[in-house]
């Protein structure tokens, strides 16, 4: 995953979709959150949303066509920390009422976050009051796909596994390729 902030030069003066006025510095953190969690920057997911009309009034982020434009699941909102989820997108309501909302990578395990306004972003401990949670799940191929590199890393670390590991990764290959998918990465 990325750790991309959304004031970076590289990207900060970027229009978001068709907007004339909002750039990816001044809104762009739900776009900036969405870009880390699929490897991607902030300005290729503002390309791909905007080629294929997925922003609502040019430049706003719903969860479902964003999604759709993305190879995503939006799995929807909720109030209530997820039980069951390994990253979720989490709206913020402390920088108002200068800014109505702010959105964050959220690490379901630990609390951390990653917030694409810091400068230089990094897994952190949370200190934002949290309104909503965005369930977003990633395509399949990249979750297989994501758990055999894993797979690998563990591998190189524990060479007394590495015979229980590779048969795991080899089991998940053959299941990617039973249900006819492609890595998408």
């Amino acid at each position: 995953m990325l750790q991309n902030s959304q004031r970076a030069k590289k990207w900060a003066n970027e229009l978001i979709g068709t907007s004339k006025t909002e750039t990816i510095s001044k809104s762009g953190c739900y776009l900036t959150c969405i870009s880390n969690w699929l490897d991607k920057t902030p300005s290729e997911v503002n390309k791909i949303l905007t080629e294929k009309k997925a922003y609502v009034n040019g430049c706003l982020i719903e969860g479902v066509s964003v999604a759709k434009a993305l190879g995503m699941e939006y799995l929807g909102r909720t109030s209530q920390k997820p039980l069951e989820c390994e990253i979720c997108i989490c709206e913020t309501d402390a920088f108002r009422p200068q800014v109505k909302s702010h959105f964050f990578l959220f690490r379901c395990a630990d609390g951390f976050i990653l917030d694409p306004w810091d400068i230089s972003p990094k897994w952190r401990d949370n200190n934002y009051h949290i309104v909503s949670y965005r369930l977003f799940s990633l395509p399949m191929p990249d979750n297989i796909t994501t758990i055999i590199d894993l797979l690998g890393e563990l591998w190189a670390k524990n060479p007394e596994k590495q015979t229980q590991i590779h048969e795991a990764a080899d089991k998940l290959r053959a299941l990617r390729a039973a249900l006819g998918l492609t890595v998408t990465k």
